[in-house]
């Protein structure tokens, strides 16, 4: 629900609750195989500007920051692929509260380092990076500190995902469905209701069941085949910003 705002006199500039800041941690789970070379050089076109859109965004709702960190989780094939098939790219600082702007040198360095190249099949290790992306360090804020912590995990692919490996699965999960042992994780995950996901990729029943089950997602449809043609913009970005923006202050 929205903040409550306030009125002094004739003034019609809202109160900003100053002890409701928000500190964010968005986890981008790029799948880098061959096929998806057109949404990762959209990806690295848009990340400057896509920060500054959500810093913007924020200031405009008057749900001010006091932190907001991007890191990554480049995936490829864990079965096929050689090499580089699980990468974490830590937390990078993307907001500087000194002059309350996104600074973005440090996440677009960790982007440009990602080429899109391995896979081979129609499906990928996509439920294994998601199980990654919650193995991150989230901000933990102080007993003293009054924030809203929000951690926040975008998952781009454009094909369905392989059964999880069995290096991620943990002690008691051998018996489990793949999908159920994602649900677990990120329902032990979201107790605190900061964690939020985003699934940008093609319809399928996992992406579809695991986002219909969790109180806090949203799939994006992306069409098989999409990212390799180029059909993929930047412009398509506008929806995931927004997206994380809202979901942010909700």
């Amino acid at each position: 629900m929205p903040d409550d705002q306030s009125t002094i006199g004739s003034d019609t500039q809202p109160i900003v609750d100053f002890e409701s800041k928000y500190a964010v941690d968005l986890v981008f789970c790029l799948d880098a195989t061959k096929s998806m070379g057109g949404i990762i050089d959209a990806t690295k076109e848009r990340c400057r500007s896509m920060l500054d859109d959500v810093v913007n965004l924020m200031k405009e709702g008057q749900k001010p920051l006091s932190a907001l960190r991007a890191g990554v989780v480049e995936f490829r094939d864990l079965e096929q692929d050689k090499g580089r098939q699980m990468v974490a790219h830590d937390f990078t600082d993307a907001f500087d509260p000194a002059t309350d702007a996104a600074k973005a040198d440090k996440f677009v360095e960790t982007l440009s380092k990602i080429e899109a190249k391995g896979g081979g099949d129609p499906q990928e290790s996509a439920l294994d990076a998601l199980c990654k992306a919650l193995q991150f360090p989230w901000y933990v804020p102080a007993p003293t500190e009054a924030v809203k912590t929000r951690r926040i995990v975008v998952l781009f692919t454009d094909n369905p995902p392989r059964a999880i490996h069995a290096s991620t699965k943990a002690v008691g999960e051998e018996s489990l469905a793949d999908k159920d042992i994602v649900l677990n994780r990120f329902v032990t995950a979201m107790q605190g209701k900061e964690l939020r996901v985003l699934i940008v990729g093609p319809e399928c029943p996992e992406y579809t069941d695991l986002t219909g089950q969790l109180p806090y997602a949203k799939h994006l449809k992306l069409d098989p085949g999409e990212a390799e043609r180029g059909v993929f913009k930047v412009d398509d970005f506008q929806p995931i910003y927004a997206w994380i923006v809202a979901s942010i202050t909700s």
